[in-house]
């Protein structure tokens, strides 16, 4: 039989658990969906667009093989593409939190795709994908079953 410190204590950690419980349900409910991304799923290539504040095409991403790059064999071979003529490039960024975050494609070349590649070496099939021209801030997308 619970004497009266352990009934308490069990009180106290059951409130708990159903506050993280409440809290994560919130988080969860409130967040806003994330944008698409390069892959979404196995077989789902989709094409990344960032635009500008005057809503201006600045920097496109795709699957440069959609048949063969969402697949699930954690390599992406990709296509960038700077559309305008503003003295930019734009640029693909990757990151994997707390493992991993670099520059994996870059197009400086208006009108023409730049082809680049990543291989998930970490494991996850997964990964943040960021799509931009120098002068915007990152706008993370997820990325997965690539």
């Amino acid at each position: 039989m619970l004497n009266l410190a352990d009934r308490r204590l069990a009180v106290v950690a059951a409130a708990v658990l159903l506050l993280a419980l409440v809290a994560s349900t919130l988080v969860t409910a409130s967040s806003t969906r994330r944008a698409d991304a390069a892959c979404s799923g196995s077989g789902n290539p989709v094409v990344l667009s960032t635009y500008d504040a005057n809503g201006t095409l600045v920097a496109q991403e795709a699957a440069t093989y959609p048949g063969t790059t969402c697949n699930n064999d954690r390599q992406y071979s990709g296509a960038l593409l700077d559309p305008v003529t503003d003295g930019s490039c734009a640029y693909a960024y990757y990151l994997e939190p707390l493992a991993y975050l670099a520059q994996q494609g870059i197009a400086c070349t208006t009108g023409s795709w730049s082809f680049y590649s990543y291989s998930d070496t970490i494991g996850t099939n997964s990964v943040f994908v960021s799509v931009r021209p120098s002068y915007l801030s990152d706008t993370w997308r997820t990325s997965s079953g690539y």
